[in-house]
Parts: structure tokens; C-alpha cells; sequence
């Protein structure tokens, strides 16, 4: 496909590839394939009432295509996914995705290129956020963004930031979920105050456009930002914002937050995360979304490692959700992962998850959880050169 040729995946790809020749001769191409297999069972696989169990199988195909050297690296991933149940209790899943990212350091600055493509079924997207999944129904995803940073003092730094969705839905749950034109643009400056402690402060702006309903959605504020370095192993970071909405001359006013602590022991990981912000729904709207999660990897030895995670997401219609008005959604799970070889891994988990969906426009709730298990292998062969 010529480069003049319109989508924005490709156009983004072709542009970091028309800049790259210049910056990497010198550097050299590489492939990294990987290849995992899955099989699993579940109680509520959708998160409805009444769903009956299921078993599935099924793999993953990933592949790195990437060109390296000192100051730059393209990088082109495409991603498959197929998976298929026993006795046909959902139809086929096919997920096909392509990510490219280009980033080039200079002087002062740095400069970097983002694109991705993704057709994906609802049972894959939509899960954790609006709850209407099906196989039979798919997301189709056109993203992508640029970024810039420039460090104009010793201790400052400007960044700006422009990123773009194009969402769109079809199949059995077309007429439920909504596509959207989504565009989010900041700009920020950034203080080096001690070799511990950074400040951010920015400005930012993002409108969402749902051409079937005729509508616009536009959020604008500002946000304060640290990150500071409580030893080399333990690390947080902390943002606070305030924001105004309008929603088709609605207007209201409302708060960003974001926080995370981080721990790298010898032997134990772990991470806590929250975030409150609004964000694109799958019913064509901004909406108000919390999430939160608690992860901890402990080594069991020099080949064994145990996980334990559990997350959390609220989602609130901001705008027009006639169906979900609110969405919760809880998960938990446990894993052990055995690196039987260099290149090949195994994992065995259990999971638990719950969903509540209260649609107040029809004066309607719902709940439901579900319990799975899981057998996961991985073949991650090394990286091979393929030209200079």
C-alpha cells in the first residue's frame, strides 16, 4: 500500500518510515517470534445470569520486527489471536492486531511515532468496561499519536503529547455500542528538583465525536504531577487535576487522579495503581472511570515464581449511556509460572471475577461472577539478526 493511500495506521508507519533511513544506518534488524498455547475453563465466561460453563483452546502468535541503533529503533509488531470453545457455546474468536512505534533521541530532544490497527472481539475488549460481549461481535481500533520532549535547562523539560482513536463497532452487538471519534492533546513542563523528585505540570484537552448520535463530548483542564524515588528498589508517582466537561452545552466540572507505588525486592514485586479520569465508552460518551490494581511476584526459586493480582473498575456513563448507567468490575487471581526452559515458560492460574450493571434508565440491576482456571504455555525463541 503507497504511502498517500489514507488510513491512519498506515500513514503513521510510512511517515516513521520515510524519517528512519537517516538516523539507523548503523544499527541492524531483528526478528522476535513467540508462540503460546492456552486452554482453560469457566463458570460465566460473559458475566451474565444464567451462563452456562465453558471450555476453550487456543494460541497466540506475536512477532517483533524491529531496527535498532543508538539513537533511534523502529519497531512493527503484529498480533493473532484465534480461540475456540468446546460444543460451540460461543462462536470463534480471531483477534488481529498491528503496533508499530518509531522513537529517535537527539541532542536535546526526542521525538516518538505511534500507530496500532485492531480488529478484536467484544469478549476481548469490552469485558471490564460496558459488559456487552459477544464473540460474534467485534471492535475495530484505528489509533495513533506523536510525541515530543526538549530539554531546554539543566533541570526543565517540555513535553507535548497528541493522540487519536477511531473506533467503530459491528456485528450482534452493533446496535448497543456506539463508534466514536476520539482526539486527546497535552502539553506539559516538567522540574528536575533533586535526583529523587520530579514536578509535572500540565494542561490538557480531548474531545470525543459520535457521528450517529450527532454529538460531542469535550473535557479541558490542568493536573500537578510528582514522582519521587524512596530508594533505588521503591518508586510513586502521584497526579492531581481538575477538569471541565461539556456534553452538548451540559456543563460540569470534575477532578483527574493517578497514583502508583512500585517495589523491586530481591525476591518480591509489587505494584499499586489507581486512576480516575474520563475516558472513551463503548456507548459513544465520555465516561467517568476508576480503576485500581494490587499485584505482588514472589520467586520461588531460580525457575519458579508465584502471582497474586486483583483489580478493580467502575465505570459511569457521563453522557447518554441509556443501558449502563454504571458498570463495577472485580478480579482476582492466582498463577504459578514455571520457566521450564531459556525459551519456554508454563503458567498455571485460577481466577475469580464479579460484575454489577445498574441501568437506572430502566430502573434495572445486575450481577453476576464466575470462577476459571487456566494452562498457559509460552515459546519466546531468542532474537535472530537479519541484515545491518
Amino acid at each position: 500500500m503507497a504511502c498517500g493511500s489514507g488510513k491512519l495506521a498506515v500513514a503513521i508507519v510510512c511517515v516513521a518510515g520515510a524519517a528512519l533511513p537517516g538516523a539507523v544506518r548503523a544499527g541492524e534488524w531483528s526478528v522476535t517470534p513467540a508462540f503460546s498455547w492456552l486452554a482453560d475453563h469457566a463458570s460465566n465466561r460473559g458475566l451474565v445470569e444464567d451462563a452456562p460453563q465453558s471450555q476453550s483452546y487456543g494460541a497466540n502468535v506475536d512477532l517483533a520486527l524491529a531496527r535498532r541503533d543508538e539513537d533511534s529503533e523502529l519497531l512493527l509488531q503484529p498480533h493473532y489471536r484465534v480461540q475456540r470453545f468446546i460444543h460451540d457455546l460461543y462462536p470463534d474468536v480471531d483477534d488481529a492486531q498491528l503496533a508499530a512505534r518509531g522513537h529517535w533521541l537527539f541532542e536535546t530532544s526526542s521525538f516518538d511515532l505511534r500507530a496500532q490497527a485492531a480488529q478484536e472481539s467484544t469478549l476481548t475488549t469490552e469485558l471490564a468496561e460496558t459488559g456487552l460481549v459477544r464473540a460474534d461481535s467485534d471492535r475495530r481500533t484505528l489509533a495513533g499519536g506523536i510525541g515530543w520532549k526538549f530539554a531546554h535547562a539543566e533541570t526543565r523539560q517540555f513535553g507535548a503529547s497528541l493522540d487519536y482513536q477511531d473506533v467503530d463497532y459491528t456485528g450482534a452487538r452493533e446496535e448497543l455500542l456506539t463508534g466514536y471519534r476520539y482526539g486527546r492533546a497535552t502539553l506539559g513542563e516538567s522540574f528536575t528538583l533533586s535526583p529523587r523528585a520530579m514536578l509535572t505540570a500540565s494542561v490538557f484537552g480531548s474531545q470525543l465525536r459520535n457521528p450517529e448520535r450527532d454529538s460531542t463530548s469535550d473535557e479541558r483542564g490542568a493536573s500537578l504531577g510528582v514522582q519521587y524515588a524512596w530508594t533505588e528498589r521503591t518508586t510513586m508517582s502521584a497526579t492531581l487535576g481538575l477538569s471541565r466537561q461539556d456534553t452538548d452545552g451540559e456543563r460540569s466540572r470534575g477532578t483527574t487522579r493517578d497514583f502508583s507505588l512500585q517495589h523491586k525486592g530481591e525476591r518480591l514485586d509489587w505494584t499499586l495503581s489507581y486512576s480516575h479520569s474520563l475516558q472513551p465508552y463503548g456507548t459513544g460518551v465520555l465516561a467517568e472511570r476508576d480503576t485500581a490494581q494490587l499485584e505482588f511476584v514472589q520467586a520461588l526459586g531460580p525457575r519458579a515464581s508465584a502471582v497474586l493480582r486483583g483489580s478493580y473498575a467502575r465505570n459511569e456513563d457521563g453522557g447518554f449511556g441509556l443501558l449502563f448507567d454504571s458498570r463495577e468490575y472485580r478480579y482476582a487471581e492466582a498463577a504459578l509460572r514455571w520457566q521450564v526452559r531459556e525459551t519456554w515458560s508454563a503458567s498455571l492460574s485460577t481466577g475469580w471475577s464479579s460484575a454489577r450493571q445498574d441501568a437506572t434508565f430502566f430502573r434495572r440491576e445486575e450481577s453476576a461472577s464466575g470462577w476459571s482456571v487456566s494452562l498457559y504455555t509460552t515459546w519466546a525463541p531468542r532474537a535472530l539478526v537479519i541484515g545491518h
